[in-house]
């Protein structure tokens, strides 16, 4: 029998036997018979008995549940943020799991307090936010790792272009955050960068600190009072293919009117911060930003692509 039907009998007889205890005291005292009232007390006890029993088989089952459910949802919290520690998300979507976390400490403060009832309400919560947020992040990604056919064509097409006219080229992985650079179709050499802080994704508009993807060239060299960040080269976004994606995305209200599309976009150095931190930018350690700046020249081709891993991260959570 389930604990809420045992008190709910519990409760039942309790009345009964107060009614009749009342209705033998309205009589006579000599007429008085309390021979039912010994017997529907003697049931009641019996009855609160086997309903303690229950309630703390029932808090037994409940403590287990709650437990066993706190190590799954903190295994899933951890793994959920081991996940995304290095790929930018949306910030109400970190709330939404940062939530989930604090619901997750205070299910634990209701275990120790034995308020088990609470602490598995407050288990299911966070477990339903979470599965909902892990939903929407895996949709994400998805969506975003779907285009690495694409992108390895074109930096396969930019190293081809290296090698036929045994010039250099600049191939930048946004996820792999690396920089390699192709003289005649050879790779010599590898760099590790820092991003826009809102990389993953094509740049959209100004200030929203996406780092671009596309074909680019460099356009200028900038050293010494040109640049706060020691040598730069500047690229041509926007290019045509990011203008004309621009218009469309303000035509179809994707982006508001009044927007702009931005512009400055460089491969820098100032870099080695170990975060991505620029507004769009690429940024390297000076050092390598040294060499950078003597392979390139007006006109090198660099790609930057979401992707060069044809398989792609994990997206389940």
């Amino acid at each position: 029998m389930e604990p809420g039907r045992s008190a709910g009998r519990f409760l039942l007889k309790w009345e009964t036997a107060l009614e009749e205890w009342r209705h033998q005291n309205q009589k006579w005292f000599l007429a008085r018979d309390y021979r039912e009232l010994f017997r529907l007390a003697v049931e009641t006890r019996d009855l609160s008995v086997r309903c303690r029993e229950k309630s703390m088989q029932a808090g037994d089952s409940l403590k287990a549940e709650a437990l066993s459910e706190t190590a799954a949802l903190e295994a899933k919290i951890s793994r959920f943020k081991d996940r995304v520690r290095e790929l930018p998300i949306p910030e109400s979507v970190r709330k939404r799991y940062v939530r989930a976390e604090l619901m997750l400490l205070e299910s634990k403060s209701a275990s120790a307090r034995q308020d088990y009832v609470r602490s598995a309400g407050l288990l299911r919560s966070a477990r339903i936010l979470l599965e909902q947020t892990g939903r929407e992040v895996s949709g994400r990604f998805r969506s975003y790792f779907s285009n690495v056919s694409a992108w390895r064509k074109m930096a396969e097409e930019a190293v081809a272009w290296s090698r036929e006219n045994a010039d250099a080229a600049i191939v930048v992985d946004k996820t792999a955050h690396q920089c390699r650079i192709y003289q005649g179709g050879n790779l010599i050499a590898e760099f590790p960068v820092e991003l826009g802080a809102n990389w993953m994704g094509h740049k959209k508009m100004r200030g929203d600190r996406a780092t671009p993807e596309g074909r680019y060239r460099v356009m200028e060299k900038k050293c010494d009072w040109d640049t706060p960040y020691h040598k730069a080269l500047e690229i041509n976004y926007p290019n045509g293919e990011d203008l004309l994606r621009f218009e469309e995305d303000l035509t179809s209200g994707r982006l508001p009117r009044g927007t702009g599309i931005g512009g400055s976009i460089q491969i820098h150095g100032g870099g080695g911060r170990k975060a991505d931190w620029t507004n769009g930018c690429i940024a390297l350690k000076n050092g390598d930003m040294d060499l950078m700046f003597e392979w390139a020249r007006i006109g090198t081709p660099v790609v930057i692509v979401g992707s060069l891993n044809p398989e792609a991260p994990p997206v389940r959570f």
